[in-house]
């Protein structure tokens, strides 16, 4: 007799393994797992598996909180919690077809089990599962402790919070102590235009997922090298922008342009009003060629 021939695996059954043994681990309720996968792959049926999962573990369905970010989304996952519950109520583990349906169904059956004898009755009462948005979650624990938070017993979320920037800009402005030099810096680089001030903190402000990551912490160096970097990102990225738009040939011959507009400068009537204060042991000459720099405050 022969032995039967081995059929070799393919990548595409070394990925399916791969990825179920993947799924497998992150029902693992006592484990905690960051799961990362592309759009369609089944995140979401893994965390209803998860979730249901957990329910056949604890005491209270209030205990589970599960997190998303609309509420439309949010209604969905409830819906296919109590979905999977329902369907498990009705047939058994032998009518579900394909590997991930049995799964599911599996899970909702032990879930089911822990219902009865717990008494939550989660099919006629949806709302004891907590699957809700991100903002209600940070609402609900705002509630909890009005004085701490300082927002009140009643705070919301706003969808436009433009005009909440805009008062806070306002705010700081008006707390800024007169001496502060970097105040004062600020305002002096802004000719003292409290609007634009306005508008430029309160842009500050909505972009606060875009910060220097070392701007809360007490290291000004480390600080100032964040913010040079990305001066540096942006001077480059404007500087690839314009050599995109400059026809070959005019980047050969822009420097003696340049240098031909700078010594007609020097010999204009007015350069003498933009010239340096003599005296500091410069070259005259040189100083012709170079062009002279501008001073800040002349015109």
């Amino acid at each position: 007799m022969t032995a039967p021939l081995s059929v070799p695996m393919t990548d595409d059954d070394a990925l399916a393994r791969q990825d179920g043994e993947a799924r497998a681990d992150a029902l693992d309720v006592q484990q905690s797992w960051l799961v990362q996968a592309p759009a369609g792959s089944g995140k979401t049926e893994l965390l209803i598996a998860r979730f249901l999962a957990l329910l056949a573990i604890v005491e209270r369905p209030e205990s589970i909180v599960a997190m998303t970010f609309t509420r439309k989304a949010a209604a969905e996952m409830r819906e296919r919690v109590i979905g999977a519950l329902q369907d498990a109520a009705g047939a058994d583990n032998a009518d579900a077809s394909a590997p991930h349906t049995a799964l599911t169904r599996r899970l909702a059956h032990a879930a089911l089990d822990r219902d009865r004898a717990l008494g939550w009755r989660l099919t006629e009462q949806p709302s004891r599962l907590r699957i809700i948005t991100i903002d209600a979650m940070a609402t609900s624990l705002a509630r909890q402790a009005p004085i701490a938070s300082e927002l009140g017993a009643l705070p919301r979320f706003v969808d436009d919070a433009e005009i909440l920037y805009s008062e806070a800009a306002r705010d700081a402005l008006a707390a800024a102590p007169a001496g502060d030099p970097h105040w004062q810096t600020f305002l002096r680089w802004l000719d003292n235009d409290a609007m634009t001030a306005t508008r430029l903190i309160a842009q500050m402000l909505a972009s606060r997922d875009r910060w220097p990551p070392h701007l809360f912490t007490d290291e000004p160096a480390a600080l100032r090298a964040d913010v040079e970097r990305a001066l540096r990102f942006e001077i480059r990225s404007a500087i690839r922008a314009v050599r995109k738009r400059i026809p070959p040939a005019l980047t050969v011959t822009l420097p003696m342009h340049a240098a031909n507009a700078t010594s007609h400068f020097a010999s204009h009537p007015l350069a003498p009003a933009f010239a340096p204060p003599t005296g500091q042991g410069r070259d005259r000459r040189a100083r012709r060629r170079a062009g002279p720099p501008l001073r800040p405050g002349r015109r």
